[in-house]
């Protein structure tokens, strides 16, 4: 028996188009912020700053992964973007999720950002990005960055 279609990556433009609370329960069970911080910080104005954007990766309007960048914020970083955060649902771990939403990331930000920072906290979104090709910093705003790259 089918569980309905299978999940797509999609960008958001609207919060309401997809049902967010799993996905925010998941976040908030685990200890992770960044979810809620990017959605409040992306949400409904996001989407309509070109060079930040916000993606879901959804099965039938139920996000089950979402991602999101936007300029970054700390100074010193002038032409870069902030992945604010990147968040899988645990029952959705495994599948590529994380990977498929980085690279829409680094796609979207090519001719727009050179480099992409983060500032992460925890151990498995570290080594999530430096196997990514994310580079540790001893920054106290930034703790990874990575160019953005052509190809």
């Amino acid at each position: 028996m089918s569980e309905g279609p299978p999940p797509r990556l999609r960008p958001v433009r609207r919060l309401a188009d997809f049902d967010w609370e799993a996905l925010r329960a998941a976040a908030r069970a685990e200890g992770c912020g960044g979810l809620e911080r990017l959605l409040a910080e992306l949400g409904e104005e996001g989407a309509r700053d070109r060079r930040a954007g916000l993606w879901a990766i959804a099965a039938g309007g139920r996000a089950v992964a979402a991602a999101g960048v936007a300029p970054e914020p700390c100074p010193g970083w002038l032409g870069a973007a902030r992945l604010w955060a990147i968040y899988v649902h645990p029952d959705h771990r495994g599948r590529g999720f994380g990977h498929r939403l980085l690279a829409r990331i680094l796609r979207h930000l090519r001719g727009r950002f050179r480099r992409l920072t983060a500032g992460v906290e925890d151990r498995p979104t570290a080594s999530f990005l430096e196997h990514h090709g994310f580079v540790p910093l001893d920054d106290a705003c930034v703790s990874h960055f990575r160019l953005v790259g052509k190809g």
